[in-house]
């Protein structure tokens, strides 16, 4: 025979389904009340064990009782909205059986309120229907459950085919299209930003070398840069010649004459201007 699983209270375990399968399976062996109020502590562990290790001696001999006490003990407190929650949001789904949509439904009619009428029933199980269903169901006649289903079941097998759930469905040309072209746009994005990067290190960035010196440049690899440059106008400073700039000046201030003329060079040439400073 089937054995019940433990019960340990843990976040994946619900204690009413544990309780209704515990039931169940004792019902089968034809074992009453007390027997099962007997047997529960085989198949409790963790903190329903010391739970029920807790409970006085009289109040271990019912299994009405014990039943109660535990699904209020380790019941979640909201689990009546939790369950209406469900029971809202329960429809059915793309590829879903009709005869697993409906007991699944009905399951969750019990959970909110056990003794729910047939009409709401048939009311919760039509609310999670797509139109197309209840355009159907909207000149028939269905008094019962039972009539509801058999009606379903029929309205299934003409219905159309059952689409899997996802944007992309089952069609593996379409996918593989669709991986081509994220591929290709991905190879192409990459080979822009290699693009760009290439270009902007070409970019470089030429700055004056040394004080001074306008005349010479040089870029961020350190090479010196090719860079026109304009003619200076101006005097020297140092020696008064016209023509270069200080940084530039090889003139041997020794060598002028008293007229400012260099005595090596042709004044012409030098572009004499005006008398040197001392």
């Amino acid at each position: 025979m089937r054995q019940p699983i433990s019960f340990s209270g843990t976040c994946n375990q619900d204690v009413v389904d544990w309780v209704a399968e515990f039931n169940l399976i004792f019902n089968a062996s034809g074992l009453g009340d007390v027997d099962k109020a007997k047997y529960l502590p085989l198949y409790l562990e963790g903190t329903p064990m010391l739970w029920y290790k807790s409970l006085a001696a009289d109040d271990r001999k019912s299994m009405a009782d014990l039943q109660k006490a535990l699904i209020e003990k380790f019941a979640p407190r909201n689990s009546a909205d939790v369950s209406l929650r469900n029971l809202w949001q329960r429809m059915l789904l793309p590829g879903e059986r009709m005869l697993d949509y409906v007991y699944s439904k009905l399951s969750l009619c019990r959970t909110v309120q056990g003794d729910m009428g047939i009409d709401q029933q048939i009311a919760w199980v039509k609310r999670g229907l797509p139109k197309c269903y209840l355009e159907r169901l909207r000149n028939v006649a269905c008094p019962t459950i039972e009539e509801l289903v058999t009606e379903l079941l029929e309205l299934e097998s003409f219905g159309p085919e059952p689409q899997p759930i996802g944007a992309i469905g089952a069609d593996r040309e379409m996918l593989r299209d669709l991986m081509r072209e994220v591929l290709t746009e991905h190879d192409s994005r990459g080979k822009e930003s290699s693009d760009h990067s290439v270009h902007s290190e070409n970019q470089e960035y030429r700055r004056p070398i040394g004080k001074g010196n306008a005349n010479s440049y040089r870029s961020d690899t350190g090479m010196p840069g090719n860079r026109t440059r304009q003619k200076f106008r101006g005097n020297c400073w140092r020696c008064g010649l016209l023509g270069h700039t200080r940084a530039d000046c090889h003139v041997n201030l020794r060598g002028l004459k008293d007229d400012g003329t260099c005595m090596r060079s042709d004044p012409s040439s030098l572009g004499l201007s005006r008398n040197p400073r001392r």
